[in-house]
């Protein structure tokens, strides 16, 4: 009797184990977890598309799965990455910023892709999964090409902002953001994004020219879409120079004596706080400009900043050393005002 039994006991364990196994495997999707930073999320995107075999042209501007929403993007590029390299021993951590799901996170018509399908181009036999997920570390498909764009969280205060600095005296040719433009869109993060890039390329691609008070980030994912193209390293597209790029650098004022104090680049929003606070708490300049309803007012520190270190310069005889600052400036011949905001000469 107890023999007769085995099979059907033997069959049942069988079955249960196979049923645990569908369990696992159903942990087909790697999202972003709740609470990741954007930077952290936009790693994970530039490590995951730099993998070969992995496909992140759906999440590009024009794609099914392109939103503004990084997370999804995160997501949808972590579970392509985790789907074709898993097999390989690649693992959904990312420096643990993303965690296994059997929900399935597909919307609309962007599909996740079926469980365990991957891309369409795996990697080549033997390649074998890339070596730990360090997010960051990757290039973009080869071409090490990089893109600053506004951070998701960045106000529009602080991104009109970012557009006033740009667009005047730095060098950057604003036109196509222009109404009639071919990058001009009624979303001001779009039009910022483009703005930043270009300053961004143009004054040498160093992460502290993407920085913009903590509104910038740095991306491998080109963010050009339909007609607009932005300006990659030394100005140039995808396809050559682009009409994008200026015809000569702006030039330096020639008024006056054409010098002005500004921030440095690198210099925190911190330091620059305590330089307001100094200049306006001690009197040493008049402040009223930068106040609220002032014609130099920004919800950013840098511009304010910067006004007034150039007022005590100039007021104190335009000595390299009244443009210090414990290090935190510099002199520059390009003219820094911006919109109704107008330097001294």
């Amino acid at each position: 009797m107890m023999e007769a039994m085995a099979p059907t006991k033997l069959g049942f364990y069988l079955l249960l184990l196979l049923r645990l196994a569908s369990t696992i495997n159903a942990d087909d999707f790697c999202v972003a977890k709740p609470g990741v930073s954007e930077q952290t999320l936009q790693a994970n995107i530039n490590y995951a598309c730099a993998q070969q075999g992995v496909d992140c042209s759906p999440i590009q501007p024009g794609g099914s799965c392109f939103t503004s929403d990084l997370i999804t993007r995160a997501s949808y590029a972590m579970t392509t990455y985790y789907n074709v390299f898993r097999s390989q021993g690649g693992t959904c951590d990312f420096t643990q910023s993303a965690q296994l799901t059997s929900t399935d996170p597909s919307k609309g018509s962007c599909s996740f892709g079926p469980k365990g399908s991957g891309s369409s181009n795996p990697p080549a036999a033997g390649s074998g999964a890339p070596t730990t997920p360090a997010p960051g570390g990757g290039k973009g498909k080869g071409r090490g090409m990089k893109w600053c764009v506004a951070k998701h969280q960045a106000s529009q205060q602080d991104l009109q902002a970012n557009l006033n600095y740009v667009c005047a005296n730095q060098g950057v040719d604003c036109s196509p953001i222009q109404p009639g433009g071919a990058c001009y869109d009624a979303d001001i993060r779009a039009r910022a994004s483009y703005a930043m890039n270009s300053y961004y390329q143009l004054k040498g691609r160093r992460d502290f020219n993407c920085d913009f008070s903590g509104t910038g980030l740095i991306t491998i994912s080109d963010p050009s879409h339909g007609g607009c193209n932005y300006i990659q390293a030394g100005g140039h597209g995808p396809s050559g120079p682009t009409p994008t790029q200026p015809s000569t650098p702006a030039k330096p004022s020639t008024g006056g004596n054409g010098r002005w104090c500004v921030p440095k680049q690198e210099a925190t929003d911190q330091v620059l706080q305590q330089n307001i606070n100094w200049l306006c708490g001690t009197y040493k300049v008049n402040c009223d400009d930068v106040l609220g309803g002032g014609k130099c007012w920004a919800p950013a520190i840098r511009p304010r900043a910067s006004y007034l270190m150039d007022l005590y310069y100039k007021q104190n005889g335009r000595n390299n050393y009244d443009c210090d600052f414990v290090g935190t400036a510099q002199v520059t011949n390009i003219n820094p005002s911006w919109g109704s905001c107008v330097y001294g000469s």
